[in-house]
């Protein structure tokens, strides 16, 4: 382990962070932590101050008391975390909950391929770019892909630009809502993110986007690596980042990303939906990024035709549920609902 894996554990010194059995604990919810016992009471009290769900026993407990503990007030600026998280650009936010998804009955190839893709041990490609024209589909299908790959356990991050929003138009938050997401999902990335934090404050709210890339991401997950860990396949995708308003910013982010990947073992890969802009790719065509990127043209994926009709019938079969649900019109009494041709 490393001088600087070694002084990011030094905060947490006394915490446990091995996942093995705890089959010998006579109580479910203890948990050393600072060589002090800690009880229900404790455990509630942190998951109150968090709003985190507390459940299962022993090791869980454990990495959930060093996540919450990292995440506190006191490593974000002593505000509040949404000051520096853009909670509303994750996939599972009440902004994005609501928002369409693929119908069940489309896209099954293109989806099948790209969850398939992030399932893979062992990746030929560590970015997935899907591009399309504005009212493809691109971020119906970048909500289907979180769903399922957060459903199997792979999905570390999610963020979903929208040019209507001054929290996800920008890259002010970008970074910090990623690593916040990572903290989440990983104990000892908890851990790292938030020493980090902890002895440089003002990476979270005057910094860069290259250097909170770094030290929020890059480092502590390499860190991660070196200690013997694996983030399982693990995957964060990014939708609709053309419509971040700052054309630079654009560019810095995949350039970071690429340079990212010259670095052997960082764990992480990223799906990744545009537009597909001049600028950007100009970018995708560089060596170094089209040596670790899969591109998908929407516009060259076949079955659109079929799947415009599968989703026309569908909403007009909603509408006469509806309709007859109300009793304001029974097209279906003795005919069955209509199919359209």
């Amino acid at each position: 382990m490393s001088d600087r894996v070694k002084l990011w554990l030094k905060p947490l010194k006394g915490v446990t962070l091995d996942s093995g059995s705890n089959e010998g604990m006579e109580e479910k919810n203890e948990v050393t932590a600072d060589a002090a016992l800690v009880r229900n009471r404790d455990i509630e009290k942190t998951a109150g101050e968090t709003g985190f769900p507390v459940t299962g026993s022993g090791a869980e407990l454990r990495r959930f008391l060093v996540r919450a503990s990292a995440i506190s007030q006191q490593n974000w600026g002593g505000g509040t975390i949404s000051q520096y998280v853009a909670l509303g650009a994750t996939h599972d936010s009440a902004e994005q909950c609501d928002a369409p998804k693929c119908h069940p009955d489309t896209r099954k190839q293109l989806l099948s391929d790209i969850n398939q893709w992030i399932k893979e041990p062992d990746k030929q490609t560590d970015i997935m770019y899907l591009h399309g024209p504005a009212g493809a589909g691109k971020s119906s299908i970048a909500r289907s892909v979180c769903k399922e790959a957060a459903d199997a356990g792979f999905l570390c991050a999610s963020f979903f630009f929208w040019r209507g929003s001054q929290d996800r138009n920008n890259v002010k938050k970008f970074f910090t809502t990623i690593a916040y997401q990572l903290m989440m999902a990983n104990d000892m990335l908890a851990a790292y993110i938030s020493s980090e934090m902890q002895l440089d404050p003002q990476i979270i709210n005057d910094a860069s986007i290259e250097r909170q890339f770094k030290q929020l991401i890059l480092e502590p997950c390499l860190c991660l690596v070196e200690s013997g860990r694996q983030l399982r396949n693990g995957v964060i995708v990014i939708d609709g980042l053309d419509e971040c308003a700052d054309k630079a910013m654009q560019v810095s982010i995949l350039d970071l990303l690429a340079n990212a990947f010259q670095h052997e073992g960082f764990p992480l890969a990223f799906f990744i939906t545009s537009r597909p802009e001049l600028h950007l790719q100009e970018v995708w065509d560089t060596k170094m990024m089209a040596s670790v990127t899969h591109p998908i043209s929407l516009s060259n994926v076949p079955g659109i035709s079929q799947d415009i009709r599968t989703v026309i019938q569908s909403g007009f079969s909603c509408i006469l549920m509806i309709v007859d649900s109300n009793g304001l019109l029974n097209l279906s009494a003795g005919h069955g609902h209509p199919h359209l041709a």
